[in-house]
């Protein structure tokens, strides 16, 4: 019984450390095996019009795959194929257990209130994106962080 538990608890703390990359534009399998191996997964190549059928729960196998993997703990990081910024569903980046990053690498986030002060804009990683919405604003406490950590504000139309 103790080996038992021993291989258990090994392949546990061996999935804490998995990262697995993806990428959206090649054929994968998506299957339950990449959730029990690897905690975290890399997507790469990921477009604005997936996360549009993710937030609206259109299912195909690559979503259901995704939602499948969120209910086993798994963290997802969708790498987008492009700087469409505008496009991407504000709810990806406010209301789902992901992580989204534009084609260099720069995490993209948002905010759901109405401004965003120096207390959100210090949390935030150097060289960031931060999504606006038209009825948002950034006090300008938050601008001068802004400004010394490189994050980008991008305004939706």
């Amino acid at each position: 019984m103790d080996k038992l538990i021993e291989a258990i608890v090994k392949k546990l703390t061996e999935r804490e450390t998995n990262v697995l990359t993806v990428n959206f534009q090649k054929e994968n399998e998506y299957t339950v095996k990449s959730f029990l191996e690897n905690k975290e997964i890399h997507i790469i190549g990921v477009n604005s019009i997936m996360l549009k059928k993710m937030t609206d729960l259109i299912e195909d196998d690559f979503v259901a795959w995704i939602m499948e993997g969120i209910s086993y703990g798994v963290i997802f990081h969708f790498h987008l194929s492009s700087s469409t910024y505008n496009i991407i569903p504000i709810e990806i980046l406010v209301k789902w257990p992901v992580k989204v990053y534009s084609e260099k690498k720069e995490r993209i986030l948002a905010f759901t209130n109405k401004a965003i002060t120096y207390k959100e804009m210090v949390c935030l990683p150097d060289s960031s994106i931060v999504m606006l919405t038209k009825n948002q604003l950034v006090t300008d406490l938050a601008k001068e962080v802004q400004d010394k950590k490189r994050i980008k504000v991008v305004e939706r139309f």
